[in-house]
């Protein structure tokens, strides 16, 4: 991913400098070093008009224009730089008359990680390249455990101790050998005024057009989501990647034929061990466990698309405008239970492979998120408008901001339904229209009706367009019993291809002697799998997913 790191202090500056790529701008004065590097279209740096310079990793728009250097400049130029009004994601590092500050983006879709060390502070959006410098860095299973055993993790605190985390509307000050970081929870007015949805469509329709540093491409799915990009925008390009018999692929190529899109389709097979172990490598140390293992497998297509001369549009956040964020609480009715119930509703089963004392702290940890998410929110708030600003302020750092800190070293990328502008816009539309996509349907009949003649996907299985949430659930139940879903075999190429790697990692005396682990669950995970259990696909793909990330914080580079 595009970086910035740096120490502030009177450290050697060699301890800092071996940790990192080759960079592309830097401040190195008495008593810092900071530098950054990535990508050129997300990676920026220079000095300030009234003295002092500043590093900005990500992109950031302001009325639908992305920001150039000179332009990131002007912004950061007064004391207080005004980032609220901005768009996009980015980290900024601004070094001024002895003070070194570090910004977030107001939904904290970037993040930057900051450590006390040598006297001073160290800082970095890496959070391995720290673990390198200081010799490696311990898991906080109490802070982990929403993340492992949740959808997602429910604050934006560090996972790892002794290191702290900058969040939303982030500001972190670093002088006189310590530090003090702030964050500001992403806020919205709720008031149902935008009844036929023009005024999201607006905003919307801004996002999807970004003027600047790239040709777009929308990554065409055969979701909704996507499908309401494109009504609203013809980009440069569309593109798809998977299988050729894969439901969005095949929905992708037909609905590309039909508007005469440009279209790629990445069909790439699984590599070898050897590439599939870098891989890894490379994107769970910078999105910190989010996604199974064998989901690195077709990441390749985003570097393949820049290097064609394409950023990227993802449709990713799209959910939150139509309601599918916690929607098991909802249907429930148990946004107000206790916090055991609300946990039983949110839980997800990755891999249960830890000691009984540690899955204990990691129950207790996620028990407490909960309590701390809940009782933020005000007991007038609807339970509706709750869960979708929950989605906003937990959901979106916690996942599809990780993702995008590893995609901004492949490819000028943005989500348009992640921009503030576009979720102030949301929650002005009254939730009888944000319910089951009615909204979506809604703009696409409007601006381009010819995309609702293709069915719709969810996950695998194909239905029609025309189907409400029950009908879809109907049809999808009814469809997996059948056997006529469509079985991805991607994840089993990938475990296939990846059998002696793991057969010798689980019996390896680094994870043996790892105490965290409950050992023979994680070999018994193995070989069960390997022996023909191809139940326990997903949940071997996550141990996969944790052990390379906890090598990853060991600081053995």
């Amino acid at each position: 991913m595009s970086w910035v790191i740096g120490f502030v202090g009177n450290a050697p500056d060699a301890d800092v400098a071996e940790a990192h790529d080759a960079p592309r701008y830097g401040v190195r004065e008495s008593g810092v070093y900071a530098q950054a590097g990535g990508l050129a279209l997300t990676c920026a740096g220079g000095a300030l008009p009234n003295g002092g310079s500043f590093l900005v990793t990500g992109l950031a728009a302001a009325n639908g224009t992305v920001l150039t250097r000179d332009n990131w400049a002007d912004r950061l130029n007064p004391q207080k730089p005004n980032l609220r009004d901005l768009d996009g994601h980015f980290v900024i590092f601004r070094w001024r008359s002895g003070r070194a500050e570090l910004f977030t983006d107001p939904l904290g879709v970037r993040t930057a990680y900051l450590k006390a060390w040598q006297g001073g502070t160290l800082f970095c959006t890496r959070l391995d390249w720290l673990a390198n410098i200081v010799g490696g860095l311990d898991i906080d299973f109490e802070a982990f455990g929403a993340h492992w055993l949740l959808a997602n993790q429910l604050t934006t605190e560090s996972q790892v101790q002794n290191v702290a985390r900058l969040g939303p509307g982030g500001h972190a000050v670093m002088e006189h050998g310590r530090f003090q970081a702030t964050e500001e929870p992403w806020e919205s007015e709720i008031r149902p005024a935008d009844t036929d949805g023009d005024g999201f469509a607006d905003a919307l329709s801004q996002a999807v057009d970004w003027k600047g540093p790239a040709a777009w491409s929308l990554g065409l799915s055969g979701g909704l989501d996507s499908r309401l990009l494109l009504a609203l925008h013809t980009p440069a390009a569309a593109h798809v990647w998977g299988p050729s018999e894969h439901p969005d692929v095949d929905i992708s190529r037909r609905i590309a034929q039909g508007e005469a899109l440009r279209h790629n389709i990445f069909a790439t097979p699984v590599p070898e061990t050897d590439t599939c172990l870098s891989l890894l490598r490379k994107h769970i140390a910078r999105t910190q466990a989010i996604a199974p293992a064998s989901s690195v497998a077709s990441l390749d297509n985003y570097s393949r698309l820049h290097a064609i001369g394409l950023g990227v549009i993802d449709g990713g956040f799209g959910g939150v405008a139509r309601r599918q964020f916690m929607t098991r609480l909802l249907a429930r009715r148990a946004f107000r239970a206790p916090w055991p119930m609300i946990m039983q509703h949110l839980s997800i089963d990755r891999a249960n492979v830890f000691a009984p004392e540690i899955a204990e702290i990691m129950r207790t940890g996620a028990l407490a998120q909960i309590a701390k998410q809940w009782e933020a929110i005000p007991d007038t708030t609807d339970p509706e408008n709750a869960v979708d600003l929950l989605g906003v302020r937990t959901r979106l750092p916690n996942f599809f901001g990780l993702e995008q800190n590893y995609l901004d070293g492949e490819a000028a990328c943005y989500m348009p339904f992640a921009q503030p502008s576009v979720l102030k816009a949301l929650f002005q539309v009254p939730l009888a229209q944000r319910r089951n996509g009615k909204l979506f349907r809604r703009l696409i009949k409007r601006h381009c009706p010819s995309l609702s003649r293709h069915p719709l996907v969810k996950g695998t299985i194909t239905y029609p367009y025309g189907l409400g949430t029950y009908g879809t659930y109907a049809v999808s139940t009814l469809k997996k019993r059948l056997g006529r879903a469509y079985s991805d075999p991607r994840p089993h190429q990938f475990l296939n291809v990846m059998k002696p790697y793991v057969l010798d990692l689980t019996g390896s005396a680094d994870v043996q002697n790892y105490t965290p682990y409950a050992h023979k669950s994680v070999r018994k995970l193995a070989e069960a799998y390997y022996n023909g259990d191809l139940r326990q696909v997903s949940r071997l793909n996550w141990w996969l997913t944790f052990e390379i990330w906890r090598q990853t914080l060991s600081g053995k580079r």
